[in-house]
């Protein structure tokens, strides 16, 4: 096992108890540090890397552990055999872990690599042979599948419904403050309204719901789409 710790403010991150990552939004920045983190843990492991059958490869989507193995001599096919975000989702921490767990369970694959990446530039790696059976693998490809946009209401970044004059609204919340007011929103929430007006005629408006009897406030405030 090898271990890396650089300084690599900004990366994205998500500290113990929140509910959103944070980052500065500097893709190629944090592709690089990414990369050269996962490259130089994983390179510093006494293995054959040219052998490795599998490699779980820190990935917050389906695109960066093919990006961050690209300095290494390890083939697509594994990285392919580690990587689940694509099948369940981007899971934290817990993503590597459960690619690495599908690896050892190729009985076809005798050795596996993890590399695992943290805030702030810490990265490590394991490498592991022979196989394990665990239990509940399975159960996690009998999930249900959700479009995105039923997905961020199950998790309750957007609520949806009717409000009065036929204007279904579609409200996004920001901030843990869930309290709400006459309104049903979040007092600390800072909402963007999308609406499609059905049975109204006219050019879309910005609009507010229980801002006023009207139901409107200066555009400048919010975004209106069809």
């Amino acid at each position: 096992m090898t271990w890396r710790a650089d300084e690599a403010p900004g990366i994205r991150f998500r500290q113990r108890g929140d509910r959103k990552t944070e980052s500065l939004d500097i893709t190629t920045y944090g592709r690089n540090a990414i990369r050269d983190a996962v490259g130089h843990t994983v390179g510093s492991l006494d293995i054959d890397l040219e052998s490795v059958a599998a490699a779980a490869i820190y990935q917050p989507d389906g695109k960066l552990p093919y990006r961050a193995s690209r300095d290494l001599p390890i083939d697509n096919q594994a990285v392919q055999a580690g990587t689940v975000v694509d099948r369940i989702g981007d899971a934290g921490a817990a993503t590597v872990p459960i690619g690495l767990l599908f690896a050892l369970a190729d009985d076809t694959a005798d050795l596996s690599v993890a590399a695992f990446f943290g805030g702030g530039g810490t990265a490590s790696a394991l490498a592991c042979s022979g196989n394990l059976q665990a239990k509940g693998l399975a159960d996690l490809d009998d999930g249900e599948v959700l479009p995105y946009a039923e997905y961020l209401r199950k998790r309750g970044y957007v609520v949806s419904g009717d409000v009065a004059g036929g204007v279904r609204t579609s409200v996004s919340r920001t901030g843990d403050d869930r309290s709400t007011n006459d309104t049903g929103l979040s007092p600390a929430a800072v909402p963007t309204v999308t609406a499609s007006r059905s049975r109204l005629r006219g050019p879309a408006r910005s609009v507010t719901p229980g801002s006023s009897s009207s139901g409107l406030r200066p555009p400048d405030q919010g975004r209106f789409g069809r």
